[in-house]
């Protein structure tokens, strides 16, 4: 897992500017996997950012980088709460929330509701839900069935905080020196 990856793949959490992100990353050794994990969380967690592994299988982890703050504010939302309860989600602790997101990896290959972790809008959540991924307005970051010009502008500026964040390490800055 590089810094490279990493901030390819949630540039616009460590920005500050998304809840989390997710990304799917290899690995040969899993116990190299777990030190550099444990640098990275370490590092991460001074600055106010979780970064866990959601599942891990084969060879392949599927990680989640997030704020507790930001993921605290966006499940204690009525409408999120109340939706995400119906999954048994406990959504007073974003540990908890956490945690039952990694016991329904367990169940299911991709939970949908996970997109309320990833600061997707309740609208476009439920649109996937209710029509099993067709007959949305958009594709983007996600499937966009509520607010089609909204989201155009949400993905515009998480692709140009990417591509900058990318610069500025190609540059020679450090991860930690990317973290808003």
């Amino acid at each position: 897992m590089s810094e490279e990856s990493i901030v390819r793949s949630c540039a616009p959490t460590l920005a500050g500017m998304k809840t989390g992100n997710m990304f799917s990353t290899f690995f040969e050794s899993r116990s190299g996997f777990i030190d550099d994990l444990r640098a990275y969380r370490a590092s991460l967690k001074n600055k106010g950012i979780e970064f866990l592994p959601i599942k891990i299988c084969d060879g392949r982890a599927l990680m989640y980088m997030f704020r507790p703050d930001s993921l605290q504010r966006d499940i204690s939302q009525p409408d999120n709460s109340e939706f995400l309860r119906q999954f048994g989600y406990d959504t007073e602790d974003p540990y908890k929330a956490v945690g039952a997101l990694m016991r329904r990896f367990r169940d299911f290959p991709c939970p949908h509701e996970i997109g309320l972790f990833l600061g997707y809008p309740l609208e476009d959540v439920k649109g996937f839900i209710d029509y099993k991924g067709s007959f949305y307005k958009y594709a983007g970051l996600w499937k966009v069935y509520g607010d089609v010009e909204n989201s155009k502008r949400i993905f515009k500026r998480y692709k140009q905080c990417t591509e900058s964040l990318c610069r500025r390490l190609s540059a020679g800055a450090s991860m930690d020196d990317l973290i808003a």
